[in-house]
């Protein structure tokens, strides 16, 4: 008691500094946490978005394939000599919607299609 401070001073002091020194040191430890977290959330969103876009040039690769191939086999069926018949035979007839439908030029058209539609809707 020589510095007129009594016992109880240099210790309540100590507990002081000892939790100051710990709050500093959670402070840190919870700012390296949230880093951490955000980085690798940014990492996951990332991730994420290389796998979007993976899925999307699949997709858009597979719909250019697909409609690639359905445009050879309308084109190949256009190409058949009993299609383009009933096909100039239906434009010389009048355009009505009733005329048309009616026709045996159209009757013939849907059956020489029939199994070609069938075949691309499997």
């Amino acid at each position: 008691m020589i510095s007129g401070k009594g016992p109880g001073v240099n210790s309540r002091r100590n507990k002081v500094i000892e939790v100051g020194v710990v709050s500093i040191f959670l402070a840190v430890l919870i700012v390296m946490a949230w880093a951490d977290i955000r980085q690798l959330d940014q990492a996951a969103k990332e991730r994420s978005a290389d796998t979007l876009r993976t899925v999307l040039h699949s997709t858009y690769n597979s719909i250019n394939l697909w409609t690639s191939d359905r445009l050879r086999n309308a084109e190949g069926m256009a190409a058949e000599v009993a299609v383009l018949n009933n096909a100039r035979a239906l434009l010389a007839l009048p355009r009505s919607q009733d005329t048309l439908i009616a026709s045996p030029e159209m009757s013939n058209l849907r059956e020489i299609l029939a199994p070609e539609i069938k075949a691309m809707a499997t």
